[in-house]
């Protein structure tokens, strides 16, 4: 069966998010998509001022945000016909991230 969610995702391999997304979270999140596959999604974000709390390190709450974009997106791919909504979120914070760092962030729905 074609997946036809995936199939457009996939299009957008290597683009910055913030040029085809629908989400304005998303857009001003930006970054580049590297990989789509069903019920999978990944990217690539450089940490910018904007994102950072007072310490100049990336704010929790924009991590876990991110995190919140990517489940919705991972959960876009499963081509389902009913919609999502996070109902519970927990982090936890292992290292910092500085300005201009690069993280990948990645999710996996089984």
């Amino acid at each position: 069966m074609i997946n036809e969610r995936v199939d457009l995702m996939k299009q957008k391999i290597g683009e910055d998010i913030s040029s085809f997304s629908v989400s304005p979270f998303a857009k001003w999140m930006g970054g580049k998509l590297l990989a789509v596959e069903e019920g999978l999604v990944e990217i690539e974000i450089t940490v910018r001022e904007d994102m950072c709390n007072p310490l100049m390190i990336l704010h929790g709450g924009v991590a876990a945000a991110i995190m919140d974009e990517l489940m919705g997106w991972s959960a876009y791919t499963l081509n389902r016909a009913h919609k999502y909504t996070t109902i519970n979120l927990n982090v936890e914070f292992l290292s910092v991230v500085k300005i201009g760092e690069k993280i990948i962030c990645s999710t996996s729905l089984s």
